[in-house]
């Protein structure tokens, strides 16, 4: 394996800046260091075009006070309660 060291200038914010031609150049090693938490500002022609950066962690579960509050507020669907009935004892007469 060669490890290389990857050139670019580091921004303010800990992004390094470094050209779409590197990116293109050594994708597999640029994207080993975006997946252990290093964001990167690609440039072209010295010009800040994208953000390559770790994706957010995305909640497994929906918080519960979520669901009763979407409950609570979403408007009343009247054929709800009939469709319900409908599959309910749909299932019913198949046992």
């Amino acid at each position: 394996m060669i490890i290389r060291r990857i050139a670019g200038e580091q921004d303010p914010s800990g992004a390094i800046k470094i050209p779409a031609r590197e990116l293109r150049n050594d994708s597999a090693e640029i994207l080993r260091r975006v997946e252990a938490g290093q964001r990167f500002l690609i440039t072209v022609s010295g010009r800040e075009v994208a953000e390559l950066s770790p994706m957010a962690a995305k909640p497994l579960f929906v918080p519960r006070s979520v669901v009763e509050s979407l409950i609570r507020e979403a408007p009343l669907d009247r054929g709800f309660a009939r469709d319900i009935y409908a599959a309910l004892s749909q299932r019913v007469d198949e046992l």
